[in-house]
């Protein structure tokens, strides 16, 4: 869906970050075609910003599990020391 306002409108009624809306929708004419009736194989529009999304997500995992394990296997070490030798 493409919006579109007025430029008089915009400087009459700026709009604000986190402006909500009301609006209403005129559909009564529904005459026109419901879909276009040639499909294309490519994207129209596309973006690069979300391409590396998943592997910023899954370094940051990796970090998170390495940190974790290494923290664990601190703690488990003078556990593991004590259970070796008890009369210590």
């Amino acid at each position: 869906m493409r919006i579109v306002l007025e430029e008089k409108q915009l400087e009459g009624f700026p709009l604000r970050i986190g402006l909500s809306m009301r609006t209403v929708i005129d559909t009564h004419d529904r005459s026109g075609d419901k879909l276009t009736k040639v499909s294309t194989s490519q994207a129209a529009y596309s973006t690069p910003i979300y391409s590396d999304e998943w592997s910023s997500a899954n370094e940051l995992m990796q970090s998170l599990v390495s940190t974790n394990l290494q923290a664990l296997s601190s703690l488990a070490d003078p556990l593991l020391a004590a259970q070796k030798n008890p009369h210590e």
